[in-house]
């Protein structure tokens, strides 16, 4: 019989307004049981001329949080493809270096953009040839990246104390047209996650290890009654920890992103204000989002990016040098966070010695961390936010009663926390095996946490090749950043259940049924034919 010859594909294009909309059936309690076909005849029958099948669904189901951040306009329902920059690694090191010059107040004109464009890619060795940055590239580049220009004025930013109660007024009357419960501010933390011991639990001496200074960036935002904390942002240094590897990311307690430097970076700021803005315009929400002026964050009403089109979230920047005094996190909200993460590394050491683990192969990885970081923002009491807004005198139903009110009842809600890390040491202590020297070093990881830990640092010309080299370089495979056993094969798999099946015919016990057994050579016969198709 002739093979009948199947049909051609016809390739289509689908907008990216489509491809959120798709994601957003998919998410839909009603249709959580629906298959991808099901999905896609679905699709195929609202759209007359589109053509997707299963595999076309499961690809854009596979960066569903990337569709659905994408906020809906009319370029976005026309556009069916992004051309790629011709050279991505100057374009990122131009962009740093950028963010670099504004961060030390260093004046940007065209010309230095174009001179250091040929520095990197010369760095970068692209032959000078097959490079024009004519003035039509650093109009497009302008555009891609958000610059503008802008007058200067003066001298360099800064606000005295003198200030203050006029900055607090003037706080108080932007954010009187915001309900408390949409009302938000946002910090970074620098967070040394981890240490490795000095000590391990052995029958003879061992060498010493260096002290462990892997760090993190941490994200934490809070509306000003306490009622809505905001899922932990997370920034790390590997993009692929093992301890993530097959791991569903949306699971996790914490979003997590990565770069080689674990840093606030622009581009992450701007994803997250995307993420946030498609939240609360799903509750047909409008809030007001105060966070410091750093470097790494921009304010979206001042750039124009048509693909960062914030409907439902403002951004205001508190004034320069007055966070200590106006922001809400530097209050307290932190303080109390950071205190509550000593509780649960100190929990998670009491677990390793109780049962008897060798913590330099137990030590913390990304995921518990993340676990941990979840925890503790979730444990941070509404009261203390409360207390940590009243305390900064920004909010307009404030009054100086208030304000001291704030100061006592927070001053009481720290030692309530510094309480709890006491206890929990002194259960430490009086485990065996716990001498005074690692007790010296606890303490001493412990008052780490403490210390202000930059999130974001300016880059020499060399650290931001470097940088970009790293990340172009860094491998899909999985990073040894955490002591975790490599996936079992299915030949070991096999070897191990035909060994447990022999150790269950040799009993002459009654405890052991025979349809158990048949349950494994059952799982033994489905292993064996995934070997004989050649499967690892």
């Amino acid at each position: 019989m002739p093979v009948i010859p199947s049909a051609k594909r016809t390739r289509t294009a689908i907008s990216e307004d489509i491809k959120q909309q798709i994601c957003v059936y998919a998410t839909k309690p009603e249709n959580k049981n629906k298959t991808q076909q099901q999905i896609a005849d679905y699709f195929n029958q609202q759209y007359q001329g589109l053509h997707i099948d299963r595999t076309t669904i499961s690809k854009i189901l596979g960066k569903k949080a990337k569709w659905l951040a994408l906020v809906s306009t009319s370029a976005s329902k026309k556009t069916f493809r992004h051309r790629e920059v011709k050279y991505p690694q100057v374009e990122k090191a131009l962009g740093l270096w950028i963010e670099n010059a504004n961060a030390n107040n260093i004046p940007v004109s065209e010309m230095m953009i174009k001179e250091k464009a040929f520095y990197f890619a010369n760095e970068f060795n692209i032959p000078r040839e097959h490079i024009l940055f004519s003035n039509g590239w650093i109009e497009k580049f302008k555009r891609r990246n958000n610059i503008r220009c802008y007058r200067l004025y003066g001298e360099a930013n800064g606000a005295s104390l003198e200030t203050l109660f006029e900055e607090r007024r003037k706080l108080q009357t932007i954010l009187q047209d915001y309900t408390l419960d949409n009302i938000f501010n946002a910090d970074e933390i620098g967070l040394h996650f981890r240490m490795t011991s000095n000590q391990t639990l052995a029958s003879a001496p061992a060498s010493g290890t260096k002290r462990d200074k892997t760090r993190i960036t941490v994200l934490i935002a809070t509306n000003a009654n306490g009622t809505q904390k905001l899922k932990p942002l997370v920034i790390g240094s590997s993009k692929n920890p093992r301890c993530l590897h097959r791991v569903n990311k949306n699971s996790l307690p914490c979003t997590y992103y990565a770069n080689s430097k674990a840093w606030m970076r622009n581009d992450i700021f701007g994803e997250w204000l995307e993420y946030i803005n498609n939240k609360f315009q799903t509750q047909n929400r409008k809030i007001i989002l105060l966070i410091d002026n750093a470097s790494s964050h921009f304010n979206p009403d001042e750039h124009t990016n048509d693909n960062l089109n914030l409907s439902h979230v403002r951004v205001h920047f508190l004034p320069p040098n007055t966070t200590a005094h106006l922001q809400p996190m530097d209050a307290g909200i932190i303080k109390s966070f950071k205190a509550i993460y000593k509780q649960h590394y100190i929990r998670h050491i009491i677990h390793q010695f109780e049962a008897n683990v060798d913590l330099k192969s137990a030590r913390i990885n990304v995921k518990e961390t993340m676990e941990y970081v979840a925890q503790a923002w979730d444990s941070v009491k509404a009261e203390t936010i409360v207390n940590c807004w009243q305390k900064t005198g920004i909010l307009p139903t404030v009054n100086d009663n208030s304000i001291q009110q704030a100061l006592i009842a927070q001053e009481m809600a720290n030692q309530e926390d510094q309480k709890g890390v006491n206890l929990l040491l002194q259960k430490f202590s009086s485990l065996e095996n716990v001498s005074d020297k690692f007790l010296e070093e606890i303490n001493q990881y412990l008052e780490m946490i403490d210390l202000i830990i930059p999130t974001e640092q300016p880059l020499t010309d060399a650290e931001i090749i470097q940088l970009i080299l790293e990340e172009e370089n860094e491998k899909a495979e999985l990073n040894d950043d955490d002591n975790e056993q490599p996936a079992i094969s299915i030949q070991e798999g096999f070897n191990c259940l035909k060994t447990w099946v022999r150790y269950f015919e040799e009993q002459d016990s009654e405890e052991f049924d025979m349809k158990e057994i048949k349950i494994f050579r059952k799982y033994m016969g489905i292993m064996q034919r995934k070997l004989s198709e050649g499967k690892p």
